[in-house]
């Protein structure tokens, strides 16, 4: 079952970097623990801000200027793809395929939803007090910049300001930010789908024998 895929993974343990560490560290840790990605969380509050795989520091390791003690943050991906403990098998590698990624995030699927359950509520409140503007056409234009990209510093501002409004109504409920829970790999899903055809394969060879004895 797909559930039982990501619900497994989720409870194998999840090898983290932190924001300060050097390249020199990440490559030191994906070897010493021979996985192909790792997640970056903040020093601050231990969230989530990024991911980094063999695939980015392979990259910053061809180019001229390349250090190792840069900080992770320099070449981590701050694009966090996500999933849930419901996300299915068949999600897994659509998601996989139109994003052409590796690596996806296993969050808290309660927390991930409530957050989404109060983010209109998170903005119309705290808009006007933030901007000094009527909230409701602020929203409105804020939804306009996510959606269309007007440019990329307003996409940005748009971006970093619906975080912090929604980061700030979540600590006065007393809402946790997503909680990482694992890590799923393009090697985990095929391993799943060979294993998942094996035991359907061996399942038909008993029934056959059980109906056609030699």
């Amino acid at each position: 079952m797909a559930e039982k895929l990501v619900t497994k993974l989720s409870k194998r343990k999840c090898f983290t970097l932190n924001e300060n560490d050097t390249l020199k560290i990440v490559s030191e840790k994906l070897q010493k623990h021979n996985i192909g990605s790792m997640p970056v969380l903040s020093t601050q509050n231990n969230n989530v801000i990024g991911i980094v795989s063999e695939r980015d520091l392979a990259r910053y390791i061809s180019n001229d200027e390349f250090k190792n003690d840069l900080p992770v943050t320099e070449i981590m991906s701050k694009n966090l793809i996500t999933c849930n403990l419901n996300t299915s098998v068949t999600e897994l590698m659509e998601i996989i395929t139109n994003k052409k990624i590796r690596h996806i995030l296993i969050m808290d699927e309660i927390l991930e939803h409530t957050a989404e359950q109060d983010r209109v509520t998170v903005e119309i409140e705290n808009a006007k007090q933030l901007v000094g503007k009527d909230s409701d056409k602020y929203i409105q234009n804020l939804e306009k910049k996510m959606q269309d990209h007007a440019s990329k510093q307003e996409f940005e501002e748009a971006t970093q300001l619906r975080n912090e409004i929604n980061r700030k109504k979540a600590k006065q409920l007393g809402i946790e930010e997503e909680k990482l829970l694992g890590v799923v790999s393009i090697g985990d899903v095929i391993n799943h789908i060979i294993e998942q055809y094996k035991e359907e394969n061996q399942y038909l060879k008993n029934t056959i024998n059980t109906v056609l004895p030699p």
